[in-house]
């Protein structure tokens, strides 16, 4: 997991790489765009652009992904997101292999960030993570989740 400002992403990211593009996609070009999934580069960069209501945490499920590595950027409001290892996580079901997606029950012990404007997180497939926590009571968000694949 990467989680930093924008102003410090070159620190992890040359402007060739994927991610790189993405983050930089994201926070440029996202903001105008409509809600909905929009391929930036076929199905290797997908921005997903979504807004939304959060959640208390407690209703929400950890997840992660095989297929695609999560940069999300939020352009309107602050959500919480929890991180915690995959390796320590019960799954719940089976792993979606068309959404790239498996749901996990929460662990006893995860590391909490907020993310708002400005500020990027990378989630990699070993990071197992819950998005759209609400910060108190639930709020209106906007946030883009691109998808770039492994």
């Amino acid at each position: 997991m990467i989680y930093d400002k924008f102003e410090n992403l070159n620190k992890y990211f040359q402007s060739g790489d994927p991610i790189y593009k993405a983050a930089c996609y994201a926070r440029d070009k996202a903001a105008a765009m409509p809600d909905g999934d929009h391929l930036v580069d076929g199905d290797q960069i997908i921005a997903r652009v979504q807004s939304y209501s959060t959640q208390p945490a407690e209703q929400r499920k950890f997840e992660y992904h095989k297929v695609y590595v999560d940069v999300q950027v939020m352009l309107d409001g602050c959500e919480r997101q929890d991180v915690a290892p995959v390796k320590k996580l019960i799954p719940i079901g089976t792993f979606d292999t068309v959404k790239d997606i498996i749901k996990c029950e929460a662990p006893d012990l995860f590391s909490t960030v907020n993310l708002e404007p400005g500020w990027f997180v990378v989630y990699f497939p070993q990071d197992n993570h819950r998005p759209n926590c609400s910060i108190g009571a639930p709020a209106k968000v906007r946030k883009v989740c691109m998808k770039v694949k492994i």
